[in-house]
């Protein structure tokens, strides 16, 4: 049941305007609907109606034969047939008020409560690199070869699943992990790398890395033959334990060097 207003929450009465020939002036229709359309009918009023255009946004609504309810935001439309005088069925429960009639409709336009503003959507976190990487740039593959050569991963069966992983810090792992300061990611995904700067850059630069990182959405991984190159400074590996001491020259104790 829905509830009736203790006043009308709409602005002003346009008229009653005939329907159209083809078509309704206000297509979208309201209520009453279902099996309680009896009930919904005795209590349905302007304001009412206007709470449930108001529900849809609409700024334009009507009551046609007493009863049916229907909106729209087109107002034009709405009286574009002639004004009429068959408005003459009283409204429920407004028995001094008029509630359109045979093919006529009490038009009425409110005025809704201003929406708030939709909140921004959050900023978009930065392009964060690892400390010990540095973005060199974008530049075209080779013509003849690799020019970043060593294919790091993804691998095998579960290559989809590390496709949806890469990031750029996972390539800088793959590539640290074999001691290589160069590295690249081409078509999103692919990571390489190797220890020659000079030759990852020695085709053109490019303005083809377009293709979005995983999980960096705000920052580019390559695109088609095209490979966004980083550098990384690998972390000082530990100097190696010294050869233990010669033992001296030991002679048997019962010998002498003379």
């Amino acid at each position: 049941m829905l509830p009736v207003p203790h006043q009308h929450c709409f602005n002003s009465s346009t008229g009653c305007f005939s329907e159209l020939k083809d078509g309704r002036a206000l297509p979208n229709y309201l209520g009453p609907f279902g099996e309680n359309a009896t009930f919904a009918k005795a209590n349905m009023t302007a304001a009412v109606c206007a709470q449930l255009a108001a529900a849809q946004g609409y700024t334009v609504f009507a009551i046609q034969y007493q009863y049916e309810c229907r909106g729209s935001n087109d107002l034009a439309t709405a009286t574009s047939a002639n004004a009429s005088t068959a408005c003459t069925q009283p409204c429920y429960q407004m028995p001094n008020g008029y509630c359109g009639g045979a093919a006529a409709n009490s038009i009425y336009t409110q005025i809704l409560p201003a929406q708030p503003p939709s909140p921004s959507p959050p900023p978009t976190p930065p392009f964060a690199l690892p400390p010990n990487v540095t973005s060199v740039d974008c530049y075209k593959e080779g013509n003849n070869g690799r020019l970043v050569d060593d294919y790091l991963g993804p691998f095998g069966e579960n290559a989809t699943f590390a496709k949806a992983n890469m990031t750029v810090a996972v390539c800088a792992a793959l590539a640290a992990a074999k001691g290589y300061t160069v590295f690249a990611i081409q078509y999103q995904y692919e990571c390489r790398g190797s220890n020659n700067l000079a030759t990852a850059t020695s085709a053109n630069a490019s303005t083809a890395c377009t293709q979005p990182c995983y999980q960096m959405p705000n920052g580019y991984c390559g695109g088609a033959a095209a490979n966004s190159i980083y550098t990384q400074i690998l972390p000082a590996q530990p100097p190696s334990p010294s050869p233990p001491p010669t033992p001296p020259f030991a002679l048997p104790p019962n010998v002498t060097s003379v």
